[in-house]
C-alpha cells in the first residue's frame, strides 16, 4: 500500500479524468461552465473568448489555444501558476479546448 502511494507521486501526468469549472472572469468570478471528462473537449461556443480563470478541483489538465486539443498549450496542475487569472500565463480569453494530463516522457 505504501509503495503504490510513492508511485503515484512520481508519475503525476498519467491520463485520468478531470472535473473543471471554467469562469468568464478572473479570480473564479462570473458565469461558470463545468466540464467532466477523460478526453479532449472543445470549449462550448457560448464561452468562446471568455475563459479567464478555472478550478481543476485538484486534477491536472492541458489547456489549448485551438479546438481539438491542438496548438499552443499549457499544463494546469495542482500547485501550478495561473488558475486564478489565465492572463498571467497568456491564456486569457483564448482557451479553445481542454484535455487530461498525459505522460510527457
Amino acid at each position: 500500500m505504501h509503495f503504490s502511494c510513492i508511485c503515484l507521486a512520481f508519475f503525476p501526468l498519467v491520463a485520468y479524468g478531470y472535473n473543471v469549472h471554467l469562469y468568464d472572469d478572473a479570480f473564479w468570478d462570473g458565469r461558470v461552465h463545468r466540464v467532466v471528462s477523460d478526453e479532449c473537449e472543445d470549449i462550448p461556443m457560448k464561452m468562446k473568448d471568455e475563459i479567464s480563470s478555472l478550478n481543476t478541483h485538484g486534477t491536472c489538465i492541458f489547456i489549448y489555444k485551438k479546438r481539438g486539443c491542438s496548438g499552443d498549450w499549457a499544463v494546469i496542475a495542482p500547485g501550478t501558476y495561473g488558475h486564478s487569472n489565465l492572463k498571467d500565463i497568456s491564456f486569457d480569453d483564448i482557451v479553445r479546448s481542454i484535455g487530461p494530463c498525459k505522460d510527457l516522457s
